[in-house]
């Protein structure tokens, strides 16, 4: 299994876990549970502007090989300007 498997694989039993949690023991008392989740979105979209803002003025990060093998056919007449960097991808938020 490479480690894309394996982490699909984590990420499905981390999310089964929770769901059964939730249907275990939240729901003895559903209503807490609610007024938790809520406070805790309201709290995160205030947060949520800053989090982009913080994403994007960061510096790209590179990759080793990949600049390698586009130092490779980037032409040496090419401004700055004209390079792509893509920003990462944020990793999503286990609550």
């Amino acid at each position: 299994m490479n480690k894309y498997e394996k982490f699909c694989i984590e990420e499905a039993a981390f999310y089964a876990d929770k769901a059964h949690h939730i249907l275990t023991e939240e729901m003895k008392d559903p209503k807490k549970y609610y007024d938790e989740m809520i406070d805790t979105y309201k709290h995160l979209i205030k947060m949520f502007p800053f989090i982009v803002f913080t994403r994007y003025t960061e510096p790209p990060q590179i990759d080793p090989q990949t600049e390698e093998s586009l130092s490779d056919t980037q032409s040496s007449t090419q401004s700055d300007e004209d390079s792509y960097y893509t920003v990462s991808q944020p990793s999503h938020l286990r609550f």
